[in-house]
């Protein structure tokens, strides 16, 4: 509570991946909804969509930042455990095999592209 978005980020980059000394955009520079649906119906008229119990809503913020000397070994930590680092193409193929949502690959391609062309550091 009380932890701006940026600053949340920072923290959790470092704990997740003691990921130190990064060059951060100084804002979120896009955000991405995660609804799911709950299986049991809601019995409202309308999209089939529409029609399902919302279970959870995120309103993900997507910050970013650029190691200064490179990525460390990542050392996982609790929710995390999984942590690892992936090149683009890596990230695509594994969005073609369903195991990240398409939505992850769009986002890092936006970061890419906006960076590439100077205008998030």
């Amino acid at each position: 509570m009380g932890e701006t978005t940026l600053i949340a980020a920072q923290r959790e980059l470092q704990e997740e991946t003691n990921l130190t000394g990064c060059q951060w955009y100084p804002f979120p520079f896009l955000t991405t909804d995660a609804i799911i649906y709950d299986s049991q119906k809601t019995g409202i008229e309308g999209k089939e969509e529409d029609k399902k119990k919302i279970q959870f809503h995120y309103v993900i913020s997507q910050c970013f930042a650029q190691a200064e000397d490179g990525l460390p070994k990542v050392i996982p930590n609790d929710d995390a455990r999984d942590a690892q680092w992936f090149t683009l193409p890596q990230m695509v193929t594994m969005q073609e095999e369903r195991i990240i949502s398409e939505f992850v690959v769009q986002v890092i391609q936006r970061a890419e592209e906006l960076s590439l062309k100077g205008l998030l550091l």
